[in-house]
């Protein structure tokens, strides 16, 4: 895999970790919206990541997130659509 591909996989595991996080403890309003801004950053970060990928396998051309999980789907790296 090239370098973007990493940089970009290592931001969407961050991504998952910071979110995560926010499941430990009760939180408020306040913290409810940073965690759905959470939620955001990580389904962008996991996506873009999955288009870097999908770009350099040379498949397929891919410009949204509908796009890349439809082609992620194809490509059989993910089992079930439903998830």
């Amino acid at each position: 895999m090239n370098e973007e591909f990493k940089e970009r996989f290592e931001d969407f595991e961050m991504a998952t970790i910071n979110l995560a996080e926010i499941f430990r403890n009760e939180y408020s309003e306040l913290e409810r919206d940073g965690l759905i801004k959470r939620f955001e950053l990580t389904f962008e970060t996991c996506w873009k990541a999955l288009k870097v990928y999908i770009l350099e396998t040379g498949l397929q051309k891919v410009a949204s997130p509908k796009e890349t999980f439809k082609s992620v789907l194809q490509l059989n790296l993910i089992e079930n659509e439903n998830l």
